[in-house]
């Protein structure tokens, strides 16, 4: 093989080699570049469409459990900075707010401890509420409340028989615990065990 060849061949190899770290430098980015995109597109849906939340207590017994998952709608409300991930400081006030209705189950955040309480609204801006024997009372009217049967929840990791509960421990099972349960209604019609 003469030198010129050589040299020829040695050039074409360098180039072959520069396009491979090419295409694997494109490959990489092109890589970095979907991950940016679905990172941000989870953000978008995380902050304005759904979110993921958890039970932490027994207090929405019987219908949410402690240590239950859900996925909440964000849009119902409006949005504000509670809505981002991060406490970003993004929004001035509430935008495009509609206010909660008697009956529906909320998910906000504490305005101190800044974690997330999920309750149900029963009283709205202006109404006067207090709390008498376990039964709500409303603007100065008892909310209507009806015995219906027991509740009946096993007890786990997750769920210990709290106050108002009664232990059961039968041979062979697992303890269970028993609340009485009521039907309450709001003054709009809408009912839920308690």
């Amino acid at each position: 093989m003469d030198v010129k060849s050589q040299i020829q061949q040695d050039r074409d190899e360098q180039v072959d080699m520069s396009e491979g770290a090419d295409r694997k430098r494109g490959g990489f980015l092109s890589q970095l570049r979907f991950i940016a995109l679905l990172l941000a597109l989870v953000l978008i849906v995380r902050s304005f469409v759904f979110a993921p939340f958890s039970i932490p207590s027994e207090s929405m017994l019987p219908r949410l459990w402690n240590g239950d998952y859900l996925l909440a709608a964000k849009w119902p409300y409006g949005f504000s900075n509670n809505s981002l991930p991060f406490d970003t400081n993004l929004f001035p006030n509430r935008v495009l707010a509609n206010p909660p209705e008697l009956g529906d189950v909320v998910i906000f955040k504490h305005p101190i401890e800044r974690i997330d309480y999920i309750k149900r609204v029963v009283a709205l801006p202006g109404d006067t509420i207090a709390m008498r024997d376990g039964q709500i009372i409303l603007n100065g009217k008892v909310i209507s409340r009806e015995l219906i049967a027991d509740f009946m929840i096993p007890v786990s990791v997750n769920t210990d028989c709290g106050r108002g509960g009664l232990l059961l421990t039968e041979t062979g099972a697992r303890d269970v615990c028993v609340y009485r349960q009521f039907r309450e209604t709001l003054p709009n019609g809408r009912s839920y065990e308690v």
